[in-house]
């Protein structure tokens, strides 16, 4: 393609004989005119108020321009009337017949009339007075409508739309002169266009940590401590579910620098301590995650605002708790696990933000992945799946299709196999790592051989990175990988003794009774009956009698065989 977009989009043929047409309405050719200026449909009310003439003189050019075909009414019920070009083409041209002089001079006074006399449209849609100062060149009043329009729209989650009015903004910054200003303006413009990235992208898209990173320099630069702290919370989830964890430790060093030496250095701590807690969860330190967060919730301070579309899982009391409830669950609290995600989940009727309903329904699942309530699973993201794609974002509903079918294919369901193995090795793809303990499926439908080698590369991708979460797991299931290959004992045996080894060392009791009642299986069979009741039976006895739990249960029926 060559040549300017206007010049391709219409045929030099039909162009010529749209703007003949316009011609010979001469009489009425400036109303179509403005009405380009003003968009693909205008109201009556705002032609009038740009083209000051008597209404029935408007009225009868209007009804000329639909007898012609050019435009047809919409009438919206009490509203006035509403005209709508037939075709984008014909805007198109009758926008292109004004001179360039005459083009400023409208949208200077259609800025104007809707700042001065239609201020419900200038505060509803800052979006439509910030495209006709930017047409009219006065990008001093179009830039922070811009960043206004942005914000608004990732308020109403609808960031496909806060994306483009985010960028529009920061294209004209180079038009400012003052270089504080500008500085200003871009810090603002990239901190709300990385939490809408963060959304529509996935954490861990290479444009957050570039869009995040600029936005850093630019808050160093001029000391904004309360966005820098937004930025880094941002930007630390960014390098944590990239496994970047040296550049998140540096982060959280920081933060907690400047959370002791900040006169206002709550946010600081806040945000450095909810990653440092939720990095601790992912490298299978449980008990230190669990007494960090009730350290954070000592110190929460619900009369603080943060704005929830700046940060990264929205409501962060809630997304403290939603993490809290994993590795409750993991450690074998499950009574506490449960209780959260059952108050999360009644909480939802009160919630409307993309990011908080993510980290309830999303972790309320996991959390029941992780306990092995399949069934429980299903109806939870059963529920949230319409809510994503009613909201649109493209990660979030992911990472909830691949709930869904890991849920049906832990239950059996064998339409769900394949769509659950695809969707599992593409959410570890993208970065969630949080699926890495559910490989067990491979077992389920396809060859011992491919389930042996998908979780060796697991294993030497956690040991390498460090995410060591689900290590007990993964050395648990390349046991029963092994066995099914027909492996020697001993090497089955290895592999269930270091998952085991792994779970006392990470206070991991859920995945310690798992690894152990796999050994117990192997020695049984091996006519150690009295070791493997013993080894069970002291990892079952450490759980409150009254527990009900699916793993509780297959090691009482485990126990009760002997």
């Amino acid at each position: 393609m060559v040549g300017t977009l206007n010049t391709l989009a219409i045929p030099s043929t039909l162009q010529d004989s749209l703007l003949a047409r316009l011609d010979r309405l001469s009489p009425v050719k400036e109303i179509v005119q403005v009405g380009a200026v003003l968009g693909r449909e205008f109201s009556l009310d705002l032609l009038q108020a740009v083209l000051p003439r008597k209404e029935a003189h408007l009225k009868l050019g209007l009804g000329q321009l639909v007898e012609a075909e050019l435009l047809y009414p919409k009438e919206e019920g009490s509203q006035p009337f509403v005209y709508q070009f037939k075709h984008a083409l014909i805007q198109d041209a009758a926008y292109d017949s004004l001179l360039k002089s005459r083009r400023l001079q409208l949208h200077h006074r259609v800025a104007n009339v809707l700042s001065n006399e239609f201020k419900d449209i200038a505060q509803s849609q800052p979006e439509l007075l910030a495209h006709h100062y930017t047409k009219a060149s006065i990008f001093q009043q179009a830039i922070p409508l811009w960043l206004k329009a942005g914000q608004q729209a990732s308020q109403q989650h609808a960031n496909a739309e806060a994306t483009s009015h985010l960028e529009s903004g920061l294209a004209l910054l180079p038009h400012l002169s003052d270089n504080n200003e500008k500085d200003n303006f871009e810090l603002n413009f990239l901190l709300s266009l990385g939490g809408v990235r963060v959304v529509y992208y996935g954490y861990t898209h290479p444009i957050v940590g570039e869009t995040l990173n600029e936005a850093n320099k630019i808050a160093q630069r001029l000391s904004a401590a309360t966005q820098q702290a937004f930025i880094i919370y941002n930007l630390m989830t960014h390098y944590m579910l990239s496994e970047k964890y040296q550049d998140l430790k540096e982060l959280i060093k920081f933060m907690l620098e400047k959370g002791e030496n900040e006169e206002k250095g709550y946010l600081f701590k806040l945000f450095s301590g909810h990653l440092d807690g939720v990095f601790k969860i992912l490298s299978g330190e449980f008990s230190n995650a669990n007494l960090m967060f009730d350290n954070l919730f000592a110190i929460y301070d619900a009369s603080v605002n943060v704005p929830l579309e700046l940060t990264p899982g929205g409501d962060v009391k809630n997304n403290i708790e939603a993490w809290l409830s994993l590795s409750l669950q993991v450690s074998g609290f499950m009574s506490q696990a449960n209780e959260i995600t059952a108050r999360h989940l009644h909480s939802t009727k009160t919630v409307n933000d993309s990011r908080t309903l993510y980290h309830i329904y999303a972790w309320a699942t996991w959390q029941k992945l992780e306990a092995k309530e399949w069934k429980e699973a299903e109806e939870i993201t059963s529920t949230y799946l319409p809510i994503a794609k009613e909201f649109g974002d493209p990660f979030f509903i992911m990472i909830a299709e691949t709930e869904y079918y890991l849920a049906r294919a832990f239950q059996g369901y064998t339409s769900a196999f394949e769509i659950g193995i695809e969707y599992l090795k593409k959410g570890i793809e993208m970065g969630a790592t949080t699926f890495y303990g559910y490989c067990e499926l491979f077992l389920s439908c396809r060859s011992a051989d491919e389930a042996f080698t998908f979780v060796e590369a697991l294993i030497r991708k956690v040991e390498k990175s460090g995410t060591r979460m689900h290590i007990a797991e993964l050395y648990r299931v390349k046991g029963l990988a092994l066995q099914a290959l027909g492996k020697s004992d001993q090497l089955v045996e290895e592999s269930f003794q270091t998952a085991l080894n792994w779970a006392k060392k990470q206070a991991a009791k859920t995945y310690e009774l798992r690894a152990a009642l796999a050994l117990g299986e192997l020695w049984q069979k091996q006519g150690k009956t009295k070791e493997s009741y013993a080894l069970v039976k002291e990892v079952y006895d450490w759980f409150p009698e009254e527990l009900v739990a699916v793993d509780l249960e297959e090691a009482r029926d485990f126990l009760n065989r002997y």
